[in-house]
Order: C-alpha cells, then structure tokens, then sequence
C-alpha cells in the first residue's frame, strides 16, 4: 500500500474511474532504427503544446540508478511543467533512505499496487536480468516506459514484447544517457550531414578505473554475469548503443574479453571488438581498471574525420591531410544533464510530442550486438547478426 498522500488522478486526463489505470492510445509512428532516421529534436520545444503540464511518474528500482533517475526528474524545471515522483521496491532498507532523504517521493512496496496508481510514465530500473519481465507488466498495464539499459541481457522474448508494443501503441524508450549528450548530438548531426563524405570507420575507446569510480563494485551487481555485471553488459552496452545510432546496428564482431585486474570479481573487466556497422569497420575497446577516466570516440569519412574527446568536452575535425584537430565546438554542459534531457525527452515521448532516441527496436538491435560480443569471446569465432542487418 502506498505510504504517501495519494496522486492527484484528477490532474491525470484518462485515469479510469474504477482501477486508475490510464490507458494511453498510440500518438507516435513507431520508427526503424538504422542510420537513415531522422527524428526530431529532443531539446524540450516549448512552442509545442504537451497535452500535461504535469506528470506523475513512477520509478520502479530505488537502487543507484533509481536515484539517478529520481534527481534527474527532480531536476526538470520549466515554466509550466511539475513533475511528481513516486518509487517502489521491494527492499524495505531502500524506501526508508528515501523516505528520509526525499519525503515529498511516494513509495510502494509491491509492483502490483503501484501499478493500480494512474501514471503519466513509468521508469523501470531494477537489477539487468529483471527488465524484460517487469517491462512487460508496465507495458501490459497501458503505462509508457522509460526502460533502463540494457533492454535485456538476451533477445528472446523481446522481439515478441516488441510485437506487443507496436500492436497496442504504448511507448517504449530505452535509456542510454550518452545519446542525450550535446556533443553526441552535435556529433551525429554532422556525420548525417555529410561533413566527412561517407563514414568507413569508427573508433570508440573508453576506460576508468573502477575500483574509485565505483569502490563497492565487487558488492553489487556488477560482479554477477547472470545480472548484467561486467564491463561487457554494464558499459560496453552505452558504447555500442552510441555506435549503432551514429552509424546503425553492428552486423558483425569478433571479440576477446578477459579479467586483467579486477581479482575480487570473476567477470571481464577488459573487452575488445572489432566489427562492422553495415560497410563502416568499427573498434571498441574498454578497460575498467585504467588510471586516466577517458572516453575517445573517432569517427573517419571519405572527406575528414571527427573526433570527439566526450569526457573532454571538445568536438574536433581533422584539419587536413597531415594536419591536425581542429576543435568545432566545446560544451560546459554538466554530464549529469545528459540524465535530466533524458527525463524531458521521455516526458515527450510519453505526451505523444516526440520519438524516442531510442526505442524498443534499437535496445533490441544493441541487445542482439550484445549477446554476439558475449557469444564471440565464448567461442573465439567470428559472429554475423543477421537479424541486425
């Protein structure tokens, strides 16, 4: 039972009089994910009339990214937008951190009673191995999801979730925070425009050093394959899912992973890729356990390159050849607001005003690139995804 001052459903148009359930009719086309798509601006547009000016949303998972998502739509501020925050979880040690740090948050814990409320969106951020089943009780309650990453660890059951969605209309928007970046953004626009001639490779390098960024990594899920743990599942995925929508879904990789540092955890902490977006030659590579935090990100055409040092801030374009960077743009955009653009977008997504960045198509398309990683360091083969070409 909720332990909080119900909602006010009278400020949620649709809620039905007898369960609460609001029952949301499909507003937005579904889009293909591949590197043709255009989809509008997802900076909020306040000269598009949302059907809500506020919004009750519930964020199921108080655990780290639970509270990154409650801070992040704790953080949405324009003139005429409010937006009301509940969570749920099953850990009663949770509810009580939240209860004192944030009292004005309802809390739940049981899914199914949360679920009777009338929500406006819902956020599902409970442990890896969970989102495919609590996704669908949220998308089979008519509620649109904001699904945190990865979609799931394996792609059975999603293609047919993704059937389901597409039929009934409910929206579903998968959370990778580094498409909500500025540069990122800057950066696929450039790319699309032909700035470089024809993209035919891309490089993304990324390492941090775990044991500071994250000290009580061995005590979590991280340190679980079966949850989503490892450098694979838990950040291989972002860089990934970056690629396949600067440049469409991987076809092909070769992989090799392996635990060089990390000895209190028995999951990679290591991972190299080489494959393919369609005709672009791609290289990943991500070290948990490096000293310098760095994430390098390069993209060549036929006409130039672009590099993009993200945690740098800096957007560069190669000068010519033989030459040298030259930067194009910078950002003093705080990274955490790549999580509260996040939220807004979702928001729209939810009201019917935009598409999401990503949807239940692209998660499925990283999900599947993935499990070929995964399969590729298993067996030291080679590993085409048909269905992601």
């Amino acid at each position: 039972m909720p332990r909080r001052p119900a909602l006010d459903t009278a400020r949620v148009p649709g809620a039905a009089a007898t369960s609460g359930r609001t029952r949301f009719a499909r507003r937005c086309p579904r889009t293909e994910f591949a590197a043709a798509i255009d989809f509008p601006s997802r900076e909020h547009d306040p000269t598009k009339e949302a059907p809500l000016t506020h919004y009750n949303v519930l964020i199921v998972g108080a655990g780290l990214m639970g509270r990154r998502h409650l801070t992040a739509f704790s953080s949405i501020a324009h003139d005429d937008t409010t937006v009301a925050i509940s969570m749920c979880d099953t850990d009663e040690g949770q509810l009580a951190e939240i209860a004192e740090s944030a009292p004005e948050v309802g809390l739940y814990s049981e899914l199914d009673t949360a679920l009777d409320r009338p929500w406006d969106g819902v956020v599902v951020a409970t442990p890896a191995h969970t989102h495919l089943a609590v996704g669908r009780r949220v998308t089979d309650a008519g509620f649109p999801l904001l699904m945190e990453k990865p979609l799931a660890l394996v792609p059975d059951g999603v293609t047919e979730w993704t059937e389901q969605t597409d039929a009934s209309g409910v929206p579903v928007m998968v959370a990778y925070p580094l498409i909500h970046s500025d540069l990122v953004m800057e950066l696929r626009e450039r790319v699309r425009a032909g700035d470089i001639g024809t993209p035919i490779q891309f490089s993304s390098m990324r390492g941090a050093h775990q044991p500071t960024v994250r000290p009580d990594y061995a005590d979590t899920y991280y340190a679980d394959l079966a949850r989503g743990g490892g450098v694979v599942y838990d950040i291989l995925t972002h860089s990934v899912n970056m690629g396949e929508w600067l440049l469409g879904p991987l076809t092909e990789v070769s992989a090799d992973t392996d635990n060089h540092v990390l000895d209190d955890v028995d999951v990679p902490d290591t991972v190299h890729v080489v494959g393919r977006h369609g005709s672009v030659m791609a290289v990943y590579s991500i070290g948990h356990h490096q000293e310098l935090f760095e994430f390098i990100i390069t993209v060549h055409g036929t006409a130039g390159s672009f590099r993009l040092d993200l945690y740098g801030d800096t957007l560069s374009r190669s000068s010519g050849p033989n030459g040298t960077w030259t930067t194009v743009s910078t950002s003093e955009e705080p990274h955490r607001h790549w999580l509260v653009r996040q939220a807004q977008t979702f928001l729209d997504v939810a009201a019917g005003i935009a598409a999401p960045p990503c949807d239940l198509l692209g998660g499925l398309a990283t999900v599947r690139s993935i499990a070929a990683v995964i399969e590729s360091a298993d067996t030291g083969r080679r590993i085409a995804i048909a269905d992601n070409a």
